[in-house]
This record gives structure tokens, C-alpha cells and sequence, in this order.
């Protein structure tokens, strides 16, 4: 039963950390939806999501190389954990974060 518990309040957690850094996001305020997204991925780390707004947040504070490592781990320990690649979107986010800062170059 506690356990039942705990896990419906994580998830409850969870989901309440989600929509608060999509809000954040949507709001262009990317130092918060960073902390939002950061401990969501604490209580979940393979929460592709919560990934793909830490990315999304990184640069849009500036912080590609921040982003592209942040990527680059979790898809080490997506392989390395649950030998899986990380979900087309999130691949597909990184290669438009990528070509982006190419344009701007």
C-alpha cells in the first residue's frame, strides 16, 4: 500500500513538473522551465520529455554545447541501461537545435 502510494505521488509530482515547464517554456522563461524540467528528471530520468525541455531551455539560455552534452548523455544511458536510442523526437529536436545554430553562423 505505501508503496502504491508513493508511486501515484511521484507520478502526481511528476506530471505537476511537466506542466509547470511547459507553461515556463510557452512563457519563454527558460532559467525556470530549466529547474522545472531538471527536477523532473530527477524524480524520472528517462522522462524523454523532461529531456527535451532541458535542451529546449539550455539554449535557449545560449547553452547549445550544454544542451548537445545533456543529449549525449542521456542517450549513453538510454544504451547503456536499456540498450534503446532515445525516441525520434528527441533526435529530431537535436538535429534542429543543431542546424538552427548553423544558420545563425
Amino acid at each position: 500500500m505505501l508503496q502504491s502510494d508513493r508511486n501515484r505521488l511521484r507520478q502526481l509530482a511528476a506530471d505537476a513538473l511537466q506542466q509547470r515547464a511547459e507553461f515556463l517554456l510557452a512563457r519563454h522563461d527558460a532559467s525556470l522551465s530549466l529547474q522545472a524540467a531538471l527536477r523532473l528528471l530527477e524524480l524520472d530520468p528517462f522522462h524523454e520529455w523532461g529531456h527535451r525541455a532541458a535542451m529546449t531551455a539550455y539554449v535557449r539560455r545560449g547553452q547549445l554545447a550544454t544542451a548537445h552534452r545533456h543529449y549525449t548523455a542521456f542517450a549513453n544511458q538510454l544504451k547503456r541501461e536499456l540498450d534503446v536510442d532515445p525516441e525520434p523526437e528527441t533526435r529530431d529536436l537535436l538535429r534542429r537545435l543543431l542546424r538552427a545554430r548553423g544558420a545563425r553562423e
